[in-house]
């Protein structure tokens, strides 16, 4: 279960924040029905959302705020896709073809 939720808890905020299409949004909802230890999650979002919004907006330095932008450019960058690698199972049907001479 827990690959399972893990793959929802990525979408969680993007519930929260009406972001996910009609499909993904039925999905997770239909998850959270079986799932306490998401809904707890969720709650947890919930509340950290709230908690956040409620604090004073603080004046950044424009030093600070340029480091930070330049560790999370280079921390954050997206991975590449990844290859899925076909498999072939080798079958024993003879080729339909031209016959190959093995040279001895």
């Amino acid at each position: 279960m827990v690959i399972i939720c893990r793959r929802y808890r990525i979408s969680l905020s993007a519930y929260l924040e009406n972001e996910l299409d009609a499909n993904r949004n039925r999905l997770l909802e239909e998850h959270l029905i079986d799932c306490p230890e998401c809904v707890a999650v969720l709650e947890t979002f919930r509340k950290t959302i709230a908690l956040c919004r409620n604090l004073p907006l603080l004046q950044v330095p424009d030093e600070l705020h340029s480091r930070i932008m330049q560790i999370l450019e280079r921390e954050f960058q997206p991975e590449p896709p990844a290859i899925r690698l076909i498999i072939r199972r080798k079958t024993t049907k003879k080729r339909r073809g031209k016959k190959t001479k093995i040279k001895t």
